[in-house]
Formats: structure tokens, C-alpha cells, sequence
């Protein structure tokens, strides 16, 4: 797999960077595509974006992306960060579903 986007987050607390990274979409034996997304730590976590196409499988990637970073409570307490800025604009857009503390829509 190779990447094809990385964003780095902050973390207020620490010089520590938090990086995440998104991989191709890959086609699978069943003929659905799959796009991992990986999250260094402290989430340390790894996460497959599905779809039936690459751009939905990436599209689903950025989706989860948002929803484990907004969801944080590192976010929620202000210790995570982008640019400088704790809780507020991580970089990239928010699902709907946190509109009522992250900055834009997805």
C-alpha cells in the first residue's frame, strides 16, 4: 500500500506530533475497494474505508479520519490541535454529526 495524503496534529501537552495517513484504495477479491487510514499515537489505530468504487472507499477513509479525531477527547478537552490552535480546526472538514463543536462541514 502507499500513501496518499498525511496530516499531522498537534498535541498541546507534548511536542509529540500525532500523524495520520491515508492509503490507496485497493481493489479487493469481491470487487469492493478498500482505503485504510492509520493514526500514530496516541490513537494508534487502524481503520478500512470501504466502498464500491476507489473514490468511495477513499471518500469513506477522510469520513472516519474526522470521526476519530473530532470525537477525541484530547479534542473535546482542547489538547489536540492543528497550526498552533487547540479544539477548534483540525485541517480537515467535520462530519455533520459534530457541527456543534468542530469548525465545518465534510
Amino acid at each position: 500500500m502507499r500513501v496518499i495524503g498525511e496530516h499531522e496534529f498537534e498535541l498541546s501537552d507534548s511536542d509529540q506530533k500525532v500523524r495520520a495517513r491515508v492509503y490507496e484504495p485497493v481493489l479487493e477479491r469481491d470487487g469492493s475497494w478498500t482505503s485504510y487510514v492509520v493514526i500514530g499515537a496516541p490513537f494508534s489505530c487502524t481503520w478500512p474505508g470501504g466502498g464500491t468504487t476507489s473514490l468511495q472507499a477513499l471518500t469513506s477513509a477522510l469520513k472516519i479520519l474526522s470521526i476519530v479525531v473530532y470525537s477525541a477527547e484530547g479534542y473535546k478537552r482542547g489538547k489536540l490541535g492543528w497550526n498552533g490552535a487547540f479544539g477548534g480546526e483540525l485541517g480537515l472538514p467535520a462530519m455533520h454529526l459534530f457541527l456543534d463543536v468542530a469548525p465545518y462541514p465534510f
